[in-house]
């Protein structure tokens, strides 16, 4: 196993060593790291809300099961001495007329029982709503490991980074520089100087007077490069040092260790919590919902017919005699029913027409813009045309008023032509008839 991965397996003793080999780097990175990520994570605030929502959680357990069972006893109460002896219940109800309160009382109750069935049901939603709360805190927690504290990590690592760059380490590079100023300078003044003025060794006056000053400037030079050197060297070492031990740091082991003790102590107080929610739905759901409310006490009517606001007309169509018996009010309650039906199916249908006619106006409005932009086009693309044309006929007649003005000059050329040729003509005569 090589050196770099006996290091990489065991961070703890590196993280040690780290320490031993440069203790104000590793105290200032575990400092930083401490009071970012502890502020990041929040573990005190995020399990105190946790135990707050677990709080509120089985106060609504005690709570709720207290009104589920006060309802219930209350509807076993009313019905045992309302309902025995009713005649929808005792199974003697065959749609008399004379049995109309018995109708009438039947749907009071059941509308009651409905309405008893509603607040268990937003009771349970309550309840659910309050354990997702819960578990959300669980996944929405911020951790020493999601994304947010690895920037963070990182922006640290940056921080003591940029700290480790003290100033008078980068002031070193100025000292070669200073050296070859020096070496022009003393130079010059051996130069314009009398040497027996000058207080120095004259083997010294020689060296800055014949080549020291090269020299000096070539070790300017060479120092600034070298210090340069060895100064970026240092300081991508000791980042690399920093990065890894950012990553190492026994805050880091310290983090994770709060981290799970915060899960254990969430996954302790949850698996209780799923005990109380599983009886919880298990008492809301089958015992009082099911077997209570719907196997017993709405078993005599219609399903379609056994909600709140049927159950409630039914009684009141019973109570202003617009109905008779329950075959009545169904029969009304069936025909509403309908009138709904088709008045929701016009209105589906009108709001369908309606988008219909939206999409088509749309669509007409759109074609009319289309048809606008194309005539504007249109109009853009003939008026180019027009101004072509006129570029072009003025064009051509440039091109006719150069032809003639060169026909002109061709014109001008020749009689000038002409004109040389009579004019040489005349000496020749004269050259021949006076030699």
């Amino acid at each position: 196993m090589s050196e770099t991965e006996k290091k990489t397996a065991n961070p703890q003793k590196e993280a040690a060593a780290l320490q031993q080999r440069y203790p104000k780097i590793t105290k200032s990175i575990d400092s930083f790291l401490e009071s970012e990520l502890f502020l990041h994570c929040e573990f005190d605030e995020t399990r105190e809300e946790m135990e707050k929502a677990f709080e509120e959680e089985a106060r609504l357990y005690e709570e709720h099961l207290k009104i589920s069972q006060s309802a219930v006893e209350q509807l076993d109460k009313l019905y045992s001495e309302n309902m025995a002896q009713n005649a929808l219940y005792n199974h003697t109800y065959h749609n008399e007329n004379e049995k109309k309160t018995d109708a009438q009382t039947a749907l009071i109750f059941a509308k009651g029982c409905v309405d008893v069935k509603t607040l268990l049901g937003g009771n349970a939603m309550q309840f659910g709503a309050a354990s997702l709360k819960r578990m959300a805190l669980k996944q929405t927690r911020k951790r020493p490991n999601d994304e947010a504290a690895e920037k963070l990590k990182k922006q640290v690592a940056e921080k003591v980074a940029l700290a480790q760059k003290s100033l008078w380490k980068q002031l070193l590079i100025l000292i070669p520089v200073l050296f070859a100023i020096f070496c022009l300078v003393m130079r010059g003044y051996v130069r314009n100087t009398d040497w027996a003025n000058i207080a120095l060794p004259l083997p010294l006056i020689r060296f800055f007077y014949s080549g020291g000053t090269i020299i000096g400037i070539l070790v300017g030079i060479v120092g600034v490069i070298a210090i340069a050197i060895v100064l970026s060297v240092n300081n991508k070492t000791k980042r690399l040092i920093i990065e890894r031990y950012a990553k190492i740091s026994p805050v880091l082991a310290e983090l994770a260790k709060k981290d799970a003790e915060l899960d254990a102590f969430y996954d302790e107080k949850a698996a209780k919590a799923k005990e109380r929610s599983d009886t919880y739905f298990d008492i809301i759901d089958k015992n009082v919902m099911s077997k209570l409310i719907n196997g017993i006490y709405l078993a005599p009517f219609p399903a379609e017919f056994a909600n709140a606001n049927d159950l409630a007309e039914g009684a009141q169509l019973l109570s202003s005699s617009r109905a008779e018996n329950l075959k009545e009010v169904y029969d009304i309650l069936e025909r509403r029913h309908g009138e709904n039906a088709r008045a929701q199916a016009e209105a589906q249908h009108r709001a369908k027409i309606e988008s219909i006619n939206m999409e088509q106006l749309r669509s007409q409005q759109q074609a009319e813009a289309y048809a606008k932009q194309q005539a504007e086009y249109a109009r853009k693309q003939a008026d180019y045309a027009k101004e072509q044309a006129a570029a072009a006929r003025e064009q051509a007649d440039n091109l006719n008023k150069l032809a003639e003005e060169s026909a002109k000059q061709t014109d001008y050329a020749r009689r000038q032509a002409d004109s040389a040729a009579a004019t040489q003509a005349d000496v020749d005569y004269m050259r021949r008839n006076n030699p």
